[in-house]
């Protein structure tokens, strides 16, 4: 491959470099474990199952960049379990996390803080990048009526949480 064939990509900042900053880390630390504990007392809402959701694929995004590793099937399991959160909370209005599923957020936070103090700010940006893709992607079937479905119902419930 020829120099001029390559995409050129913009360099990076030494900001982007660097670690996360402890207050970023600290920010983000709390927002999932808040989430966490909202939803084991029975107290969260669409907007805590998206925080766990959300460090799930960021947490496996980032996989690469810890020297812990973790098996695939825990990120698949914890995924079922948001995706059953949200059909539990569709069908009988509350947002919970079973008292058996949530040693499997525990573990899982455990790593995302690891890899918050560990990883550059760039590869952070990265698998948010990588997670909000996975997001509108997910969106992308618009016949799939159960889906759907689901998502209207996720959406009302955010917009009445926000009010």
């Amino acid at each position: 491959m020829t120099r001029s064939s390559r995409i050129k990509r913009k360099p990076l900042t030494k900001a982007q470099l660097l670690p996360l900053s402890n207050a970023n880390v600290r920010t983000l630390s709390l927002e999932a474990h808040v989430a966490l504990a909202a939803v084991r007392s029975g107290q969260g809402g669409a907007i805590q199952v998206g925080h766990l959701a959300r460090t799930v694929y960021v947490t496996f995004f980032l996989l690469d960049s810890t020297a812990e590793g973790m098996d695939v099937e825990l990120f698949q399991r914890a995924e079922s379990v948001v995706d059953q959160c949200i059909e539990r909370a569709s069908s009988l209005g509350k947002w919970f996390v079973p008292e058996e599923d949530l040693a499997l957020f525990e573990r899982l936070l455990k790593l995302y803080d690891a890899q918050l103090e560990a990883v550059p700010a760039y590869r952070f940006s990265e698998a948010i990048g990588q997670f909000q893709r996975a997001m509108i992607d997910s969106l992308r079937r618009p016949f799939d009526s159960a889906e759907r479905a689901r998502l209207e119902f996720t959406i009302s419930e955010l917009r009445a949480q926000m009010k």
